[in-house]
């Protein structure tokens, strides 16, 4: 939740965002698919430390998640933000 007011979500995505959850399931297992995505993630915040020259303390989970939804998709060119927003307004 913290994550979509982040990205500017409204009173109303936020409360059709809390109907959509559903409690955290944690699967030991994990395919290329999962491993490449971490891979993309090391590498932003690779980049975010030595490029963007961010402070490894400023940090935050939902600040990292909103930077990295400001990213495309590379598959169909996907725009994250603009995606769930449009999800949560349907």
């Amino acid at each position: 939740m913290n994550a979509l007011l982040k990205i500017g979500a409204n009173e109303t995505q936020m409360q059709k965002a809390q109907t959509l959850f559903a409690p955290i399931s944690i699967n030991k297992y994990s395919d290329r698919s999962v491993q490449g995505t971490s891979n993309q993630v090391a590498v932003g915040v690779k980049h975010m430390l030595w490029f963007d020259n961010a402070n490894i303390n400023d940090f935050t989970t939902y600040k990292t998640a909103a930077w990295f939804a400001e990213r495309p998709v590379k598959k169909d060119c996907i725009w994250i933000i603009e995606a769930i927003l449009s999800m949560l307004d349907s």
